[in-house]
């Protein structure tokens, strides 16, 4: 369960019995490890503000570049690594799901540090 301290605009993890809590539910597979970085890949099945920053620095494995919920800082990078490879939803009128992928920049930091082209490689059947 996550809060929003609005004054503070900061979630936190916290009990279920907390008033205002809200649930938060994400999935998430360890696709790629590689000097003390770790390539994910998140489902997320609620969205609630900060969720994946918040609940992944709960678990122990903050976000590189979060300056906000990580406990350290990357001097590699000031960039919050956090990139939507897709996005799917209705069509508001045809009701056709529409899918947009999009890749990071491979030339980045810590993009540059995965194999990207392997994990998000796109099948296109005519």
């Amino acid at each position: 369960y996550l809060f929003k301290y609005e004054n503070l605009n900061v979630v936190k993890v916290v009990p279920m019995s907390t008033e205002g809590a809200k649930r938060a539910v994400l999935d998430y597979k360890l696709l790629e490890e590689k000097d003390g970085i770790s390539l994910i890949s998140v489902n997320l099945l609620t969205g609630r503000s900060h969720q994946i920053r918040v609940q992944m620095e709960f678990i122990g494995n903050p976000l590189v570049g979060d300056a906000k919920y990580g406990k350290t800082a990357n001097t590699l990078t000031d960039r919050l690594a956090l990139w939507a490879s897709e996005l799917r939803f209705p069509h508001p009128v045809s009701k056709e799901i529409m899918v947009f992928r999009v890749y990071p920049d491979i030339e980045v930091y810590p993009w540059n540090e995965f194999d990207i082209d392997r994990h998000l490689r796109v099948t296109i059947n005519n």
